[in-house]
């Protein structure tokens, strides 16, 4: 098995943490290649917006051709290693961050519909030796002087927020500490404004919910 980064194995394990991604890995692994459907009829599930959520959250894992078939990345063979070898992946994750709540200082920014994380207030943070753990967000936008080291240092994880936008940069890092996330959006020079974001978010959340209840658009 090769040599992971730290911000490969979050990926790793935060994708292999949800049950119907790791059978996407175990039928990729058997079958080499598979396209959409036969991806939803192998792993069981029927909902074709639920599906699409659950590969965004494999995307360092999974890789479509451009006939439309989709595939394992090198790091999802390394996946399907892990599932093999050791066969509960969550457990390790779950391990390794109670440890890290252990070891340091907990800040919560939780029940926003809107938070900015600048750089300055990450920096404060790891000065102080804390974590930053933030839930229950609709729209969280990242600072874009904000360093893949910074963010890793401080930030424990990202949970049950709707729409995370950050520069190209972080995308990886903010990848690996995403939980129940429903969009991760790449921006390019100046971070989005906070009307802008809502008003898009709210958007967006009435389009999944539709496809996902099979309400048809006006």
């Amino acid at each position: 098995m090769s040599k992971l980064s730290e911000e490969e194995l979050n990926v790793l394990f935060n994708a292999l943490s949800h049950e119907v991604r790791r059978k996407v890995v175990k039928v990729l692994s058997e079958k080499g290649k598979a396209t959409y459907s036969e991806l939803m009829n192998e792993v069981g599930i029927s909902d074709s917006g639920t599906f699409a959520f659950h590969l965004r959250r494999m995307r360092y894992l999974v890789n479509k051709d451009r006939y439309g078939n989709y595939f394992l990345t090198d790091l999802g063979k390394i996946g399907y290693e892990i599932l093999v070898n050791i066969g509960k992946p969550k457990e390790a994750v779950e391990e390794r961050k109670e440890k890290e709540e252990y070891e340091s200082i907990i800040e919560i920014i939780s029940d926003r519909l809107y938070c900015f994380l600048s750089k300055d207030q990450l920096e404060k943070l790891r000065k102080e030796n804390r974590k930053l753990l933030l839930k229950d967000i609709l729209a969280l936008v990242i600072d874009k002087n904000v360093t893949p080291d910074l963010f890793k240092d401080v930030v424990l994880e990202i949970d049950d927020t709707a729409v995370v936008h950050a520069p190209k940069h972080l995308l990886l890092a903010v990848e690996s500490r995403c939980k129940d996330v429903l969009y991760v959006k790449e921006y390019e020079n100046k971070p989005p404004q906070r009307d802008e974001v809502l008003s898009k978010t709210m958007l967006s959340i009435s389009r999944f919910l539709k496809r996902v209840l099979g309400i048809e658009e006006d």
